[in-house]
């Protein structure tokens, strides 16, 4: 990671690291709110059946929206054992991780009225199946993308 993409793929790389901890923290019930509470500012939940439903963090301009985790935080969104996130907002649009399943990711992609080809630059976090398992499903609907792998990818 040398050279000009450092600014904004270190900042995609922070945010999508905190919103993988932030998830795991939320729904392991460390930010979980008792029921009939309003949900924390930055979050909304509008229950129209639009993207608005997703869980989407905002700061300053920067826009995190969750598209495949294990917990349930959307009902029209399928749930499996792996992370993805859209990080909007920065030079390129992101996609941080592609869980474990490309159907799955690019079916809540779809529900969320996310177009793939938006995505300009894939970072994968980490060699793990339910992080990158998703990938070459995407490729084949994108393949217009830079994909940073970690060093240690075989």
């Amino acid at each position: 990671m040398r050279g000009k993409h450092n600014g904004w793929l270190a900042g995609a790389l922070l945010v999508g690291m905190a919103c993988l901890v932030g998830s795991l923290w939320l729904f392991s019930g460390g930010g979980a709110e008792p029921a009939g509470r309003p949900a924390e500012a930055g979050t909304e939940r509008t229950g129209s059946g639009t993207r608005a439903d997703a869980r989407r963090e905002k700061a300053e301009g920067l826009v995190v929206t969750v598209l495949y985790d294990n917990n349930e935080y959307d009902k029209r969104l399928q749930t499996a054992w792996g992370f993805s996130c859209l990080v909007e907002g920065l030079e390129k649009t992101i996609l941080f991780d592609t869980g474990g399943d490309s159907s799955m990711l690019l079916s809540n992609m779809r529900k969320l009225d996310i177009d793939p080809k938006i995505v300009e630059v894939i970072v994968i976090s980490h060699i793990h199946a339910d992080h990158l398992g998703g990938l070459a499903g995407f490729l084949g609907v994108n393949h217009d993308v830079v994909v940073f792998l970690p060093a240690s990818f075989p």
